[in-house]
């Protein structure tokens, strides 16, 4: 299955808030719109300091499971978290690995918390910093 990895960000401001979908770039930044209304929505604040916030696909990733492509997404979310020149707005590092995606969404709306996903490589990531797209 492929899936996109992509990042929502403005030219006004250095927040940026990485995704990823198996749906089109275009069907899913129209959902990012719709539930930009709602404050609990990690790209809420991007759309709240511009309202023409723009979406970029970052890699399109080959797997085939949810879980490859959500370490796949913690090493971008890592990228923009560590580079100076970006505040990255996920606050709750892809998910967790010991849950079901029924549970993992479950416990996203519920606690919303900080969390990290520690299945990622650092060592990938730390040499492309100065390379983001």
């Amino acid at each position: 299955m492929l899936y996109n990895i992509y990042k929502i960000y403005s030219d006004k401001c250095n927040l940026v808030y990485i995704g990823v979908s198996k749906d089109n770039l275009e069907e899913r930044f129209k959902s990012h719109k719709i539930n930009a209304k709602h404050k609990n929505y990690m790209s809420y604040k991007i759309f709240e300091r511009d309202k023409n916030t723009k979406i970029k696909l970052l890699e399109t990733y080959p797997c085939e499971s949810y879980k490859a492509v959500s370490s796949r997404e913690q090493n971008w979310i890592y990228l923009y978290d560590k580079s100076p020149d970006y505040e990255c707005v996920n606050y709750i590092k892809t998910h967790k690995p010991e849950l079901s995606m029924d549970k993992w969404w479950h416990w996203y709306h519920k606690s919303l918390i900080y969390q990290y996903d520690n299945d990622f490589d650092a060592s990938i990531c730390l040499d492309k910093l100065e390379e983001l797209p």
